[in-house]
């Protein structure tokens, strides 16, 4: 997006800035005179292009409106509303309604997006030929600015005079540039009277049927016409003398020593300062921050040409709001001007909303009549006779107090402390860069006091040793020790014993169940209940192999222990059983394998229960062969010993560990 400028000294012009120029009179430079007419020339198109002199009706842009003497013209001028019916000879058709809308959007278009007035009646023109033998002028003698209206119920569009007749001061220029003749512009319409058609138009006519070759018409058109730039031209014309004596202007005319005078004036204030500036001498009428007061201090004490630049939203139309507020509230008095119309509504909304719009006279477009000028400034006297006296000194008072109590609270928070060298606001700022940090550790009163540089160097040191292992004492998630309980050298002495116990256990089963089973035997202890399970396992392969042998994990276990299913239930279960060929099989088969002392049939058929029970990975001869009562009894030793002492870490640490 595109940086804006406020320009002190050029778009804000304040009376009091041209009482030095009384004093001495500055001779009038060749290069000044010369960009003078440059700057003319640019303002002023004398080519075929510039309908003010060289009209021609356009399909979508012109509207004819007759002639000067028919009733309507004079209806026009005498303040009536015409309806456009009224133009046409003939019956209005809808080409010439929508040409006379078209010609309204134009001028719409150039009033919002170049803030400028174009609609109006152009009445009569002057001709004359060529010197080039191309196109001969013709350029209106007078311009009424004018409004459409729309008739909301039918629809109907009418013509309203909207501002004052003048004269068509491209015209002059142009006979001025070409045919050398010189007709100023009140010799036709005197501005310190109300304009009579009839006589300007008879003045006009004569001085021109003097020329000779010009030729004057009666007819009018609606158009569009854009000739604001001439009130500039007069301006450059009329007061060089007064240009000589500007330095912008002899500076951009070339002038070193305007230069460096305007570069020696620059003056901006210390923000420091800002505060030193007493109340009574703010008179701001709009919040500033201490940018824009140091803009509209730096200017009101300072009065030089300058800039202020800033992105659109940063408060240029408030700091000139503001800047003319207090220029006003000096006494002084202050031209505003701007490119567009919409940067002079934006202030001129401003400054009415805080109650100064009885202050503000708006000069801008074609529509401002004497009269209206007229009442406004009335209105204003008015309002100024009867505006009460203001007595700001008690309010003037009370903000004194506050900005002392402000002025001294900075200085408390940005005065550095000797016991660290450092002032409470880096103490914050230094606190807020460390983001997501948590503690609940807090000094206050003599703790603070006794933290003198060398403790907190101390402190300092120890909480780096302490940053190595962070996430120990930061209690970051998935660290285990984060959340551990020891409050003695005792606990903490205990806690690592039981680290080493779970460890020497964890060996001696890794070592176990590599002793039992092959490397890719896929047969672990993962977690505690694995272990434990696993240990369980172990014992009840052991006590089954010492009870009914090691061939027994060659047979068919699970069908054994389902055909002596009935001495499950005892003696007389087994009576029963004996009636079936198949238990009388089974138990044959097992009375061969069960020593005189473990024949009893409800001992055996458990056995095999449990030894079914088991994964197959579990009922290996091999297996069986390595798990004999000392390798049983170690892992089970050494299995309770890592369960044992993981159950007292997951009481220190808060949480289960048995995964």
């Amino acid at each position: 997006m595109s940086r804006g400028l406020l320009h002190l000294g050029l778009g804000v012009v304040v009376d009091s800035a041209d009482k030095s120029l009384e004093s001495s009179v500055v001779p009038i430079s060749e290069s000044l005179r010369s960009l003078r007419d440059v700057w003319i020339r640019k303002l002023i198109d004398f080519s075929r292009n510039n309908r003010l002199i060289y009209h021609r009706e356009l399909k979508t842009g012109t509207f004819s409106l007759g002639h000067i003497n028919d009733e309507p013209i004079r209806k026009l001028l005498n303040g009536s509303t015409c309806s456009i019916a009224d133009f046409q000879p003939e019956e209005l058709t809808a080409q010439h309604r929508a040409k006379v809308r078209e010609i309204r959007l134009k001028a719409k278009a150039n009033e919002e997006e170049r803030g400028l007035q174009t609609l109006f009646c152009a009445l009569g023109f002057a001709t004359w030929p060529s010197e080039d033998g191309g196109r001969p002028a013709n350029a209106p003698l007078f311009l009424l600015p004018v409004s459409v209206i729309t008739n909301e119920r039918t629809g109907d569009l009418a013509l309203k005079a909207s501002g004052d007749l003048s004269v068509n001061r491209v015209l002059l220029a142009k006979l001025d540039d070409e045919l050398h003749v010189c007709i100023e512009a009140e010799a036709i319409v005197p501005d310190d009277s109300e304009p009579n058609f009839d006589t300007a138009f008879q003045t006009f006519s004569d001085l021109l049927a003097g020329i000779g070759k010009v030729r004057a018409t009666t007819s009018c058109v609606l158009s569009n016409f854009d000739f604001q730039k001439m009130a500039m031209v007069e301006d450059l014309r009329n007061n060089l003398d007064l240009m000589s004596q500007h330095d912008l202007v002899q500076a951009i005319s070339g002038d070193e020593s305007a230069r460096i005078s305007i570069a020696e004036s620059q003056r901006l204030i210390d923000a420091k300062q800002l505060d030193a500036i007493p109340p009574s001498e703010e008179l701001f009428v709009l919040d500033a921050d201490s940018s824009q007061q140091r803009v509209i201090h730096s200017f009101l004490r300072h009065p030089a040409h300058g800039a202020i630049k800033g992105p659109p939203g940063t408060g240029k139309s408030q700091t000139i709001a503001n800047l003319i507020g207090a220029m006003i509230g000096a006494g002084q008095r202050v031209l505003f001007v701007a490119e567009k119309r919409a940067a002079l509504e934006v202030v001129q909304k401003r400054l009415a909303q805080v109650g100064l719009s009885h202050l503000v006279l708006d000069l801008h477009g074609g529509d401002v009549k004497r009269k209206t000028i007229y009442e406004r400034l009335r209105a204003s006297d008015a309002a100024a006779r009867h505006s009460p006296t203001a007595n700001g000194q008690q309010i003037d008072g009370k903000v004194s107090k506050l900005r002392d109590r402000l002025n001294d609270h900075a200085s408390a928070i940005n005065t550095s402390r000797e016991s660290c060298g450092l002032s409470a606001y880096q103490l914050l700022a230094a606190l807020t860069r460390l983001r997501n940090i948590r503690t609940e550790s807090r000094w206050t009163g003599k703790s603070i006091e006794a933290l003198t540089t060398e403790r907190y160097e101390e402190a300092r040191e120890l909480v780096a040793e302490l940053s190595e292992n962070s996430e120990l004492f930061l209690h970051e998630a998935g660290v285990s020790w984060s959340s551990a309980d020891l409050r003695t050298n005792e606990q903490a002495a205990q806690a690592l014993a039981d680290v080493d116990t779970a460890l020497t256990g964890l060996g001696e089963v890794e070592s176990l169940l590599l002793t039992l089973f092959p490397r890719d035997h896929g047969v672990g202890a993962d977690n505690l209940a694995m272990l434990e399970d696993s240990a369980e396992k172990l014992r009840v392969l052991s006590t089954a192999v010492t009870a009914l042998g090691i061939s027994i994990c060659e047979e068919n276990i699970g069908s054994l222990a389902l055909a002596l299913e009935p001495a499950s239930r005892g003696p007389f279960g087994h009576l029963i059983g004996l009636l079936r060929a198949d238990y009388r099989a089974a138990w044959r088969a097992m009375r061969k394998r069960v020593p005189g002392a473990q024949k009893s049939p409800k001992a055996v058929q458990e056995q095999l229960s449990l030894l079914a029970w088991l994964p197959a990975a579990w009922r290996t001869s091999s297996l069986a062969g390595a798990a004999t009562a000392e390798v049983t009894s170690r892992y089970e030793a050494a299995a309770k010993s890592v369960i044992s002492s993981s159950d007292r870490l997951a009481a220190v640490l808060g949480h289960d560990l048995s995964d």
